[in-house]
């Protein structure tokens, strides 16, 4: 999911993630404290997502099928519209992420900015280096649809689990988390392959992009997921996503993980 400034003045509450008394442990944890995440039983997370892999992989494949009719039509139709602007060159992009077991795979995507190797950071849809036809495809996520009858169908992707990565943006995490918390958080990413929707994906709409809020918050809702993966958290995800692609939503409380974590910072960053 891309992400844009968030704007208070147009948002009835603000998502911060500060510290306060944090609920009761999720039985994932094997102990309580002051932190639970710092107890987290990472093992037992990495099983019991292994347990289930085959399960989520024929369901990711079966839904791929499903939403081919819609995807495809979908993905050249926006390959035509880039092509008639005829700014962005090549219509595809391909993006080097970071994957499960920390391998570097290729994400394939619709190039929609102008200049450079687009391989860094971009700031969502508000990217100022898209155009006109790269920021609708970005608002509404269809420059990244092309991971959907490529990278899922190889098994590089999933189609709800954390956002892939450049791998500045992960040297990044490493270098503002503390180093316990940013070795549960890169066990818990390397453990799966990355999704193509996310809940962070969702919330990021509502943050600056790469602020310690951002930072924060990708950290606390990528755990915060993968503990409480399920499909009912995922078809929630997905609900959200096309709720705020419909513009049905305008206030981030509404979105799958902010009550669970808005207020409990279970991740401190470094800095």
């Amino acid at each position: 999911m891309s992400s844009r400034a968030w704007n208070p003045s147009k948002r009835t509450v603000a998502p911060h993630f500060a510290r306060s008394p944090i609920p009761a442990p999720d039985p994932i944890f094997v102990a309580s404290g002051p932190d639970p995440l710092a107890s987290i039983d990472a093992a037992r997370l990495v099983s019991k997502w292994a347990s289930t892999s085959r399960v989520r992989r024929a369901t990711d494949l079966a839904l791929d099928a499903l939403l081919a009719p819609i995807t495809l039509p979908a993905l050249a139709g926006a390959g035509i519209a880039l092509a008639l602007e005829g700014k962005v060159g090549a219509i595809r992009f391909d993006s080097a992420r970071v994957g499960k077991d920390d391998e570097i795979f290729l994400m394939h995507k619709l190039r929609t900015l102008l200049g450079g190797d687009q391989s860094d950071s971009s700031d969502g849809a508000a990217d100022p280096r898209a155009t006109k036809v790269g920021y609708f495809l970005r608002k509404y996520i269809i420059d990244e649809m092309l991971v959907l009858p490529t990278n899922v169908v190889k098994g590089q992707m999933q189609l709800v689990a954390h956002r892939p990565l450049v791998e500045a943006d992960r040297q990044l995490m490493s270098e503002k988390l503390h180093p316990h918390d940013n070795r549960i958080w890169r066990i818990i990413y390397g453990a799966e392959p990355p999704g193509f929707l996310s809940a962070f994906g969702n919330l990021s709409l509502f943050l600056d992009p790469q602020s310690d809020e951002y930072l924060r918050a990708r950290a606390v809702l990528d755990v915060w997921q993968a503990i409480h993966a399920s499909p009912s958290l995922s078809r929630r995800i997905v609900a959200d996503t096309i709720r705020l692609g419909r513009g049905k939503i305008d206030d981030p409380s509404q979105l799958a993980g902010y009550e669970e974590t808005h207020g409990a910072r279970y991740l401190d960053l470094a800095a």
